[in-house]
């Protein structure tokens, strides 16, 4: 149905709107549950598929965003976006018959400039509290952390991720 190429990360969000256009004319090939997927996606990058469909829709700027997808703030136009949403997450469970615990806060930022250029930055605060803390991070996805502040049954840690890209037509891209 679509021809993408996933060794070409990351991908910008016009891109990926396209390949939505795409998936939305071939429906009635999709599974049920890829129809929902699609959907998902379909509010996720709402402002993209609306310029896609009309690109003298012009600039469009909201704050506390509800209809559809709750987002802090957004601003897009076909020049530029700005997203911001604050992020809050909890896990509970046990690992290895013991309590465990993620606290996780921060916020999310991405965009695009131009034709070209994206850019995203994610920061997390994070605390882990419980009675078998992997403070070295050995049993989880996290290669390692730097233990910003220790409690006595808990740890606390910063993650912050970012990129900016740059996409030629061609399918280069370079990242940082």
């Amino acid at each position: 149905m679509i021809e993408f190429h996933s060794e070409l990360k990351p991908v910008s969000r016009k891109t990926l709107a396209s390949y939505l256009v795409q998936l939305e004319s071939n429906k009635n090939r999709l599974s049920e549950l890829e129809q929902e997927l699609l959907e998902k996606y379909r509010i996720e990058f709402e402002p993209e598929l609306r310029l896609l469909a009309n690109p003298d829709d012009g600039k469009k700027s909201e704050f506390i965003k509800t209809r559809n997808r709750l987002r802090l703030f957004e601003y897009y136009s076909n020049d530029f976006s700005f997203y911001a949403d604050p992020v809050l997450s909890v896990e509970a469970g046990s690992f290895y018959d013991k309590s465990l615990v993620i606290r996780r806060n921060g916020f999310s930022i991405s965009g695009y400039y131009g034709k070209n250029w994206s850019y995203s930055v994610k920061f997390f605060d994070n605390e882990e509290t419980g009675d078998n803390l992997d403070k070295s991070k050995r049993f989880t996805r996290e290669h390692s952390v730097s233990i910003t502040k220790e409690k006595k049954n808990a740890f606390e840690y910063d993650e912050v991720t970012a990129s900016i890209a740059f996409d030629w037509s061609w399918w280069i891209r370079i990242i940082k």
